[in-house]
């Protein structure tokens, strides 16, 4: 949740050079838009776990051979909560 109340992602897409070129057709043969589905959990730091999932239909604009993506009325889906042991606990990035 943005500090304004808008729901906002920023993504960045890394692509292999060599399939850049069939990305780049592809994205221009559906004019710029995409569907983005993303799921992801929040944890407090009492271990109780939101499960939510964010969808958003983009239509792209082409700012200098760079496509941009923004969706005005993405929406979120809340999956409910559950309470994680310090045990099954794994943050990104580390052992």
């Amino acid at each position: 949740m943005h500090q304004n109340g808008n729901i906002k992602f920023g993504m960045t897409y890394v692509i292999e050079r060599q399939k850049k070129e069939e990305f780049e057709d592809a994205i221009k043969q559906t004019a710029y838009d995409v569907i983005i589905e993303i799921v992801f959990d929040i944890i407090t730091n009492k271990n109780v776990v939101t499960k939510c999932k964010c969808r958003s239909s983009c239509h792209g604009q082409n700012y200098a051979g760079e496509i941009k993506w923004e969706d005005k009325d993405p929406m979120v889906f809340f999956y409910g909560h559950d309470i994680l042991s310090d045990e099954k606990l794994k943050i990104a990035g580390e052992e």
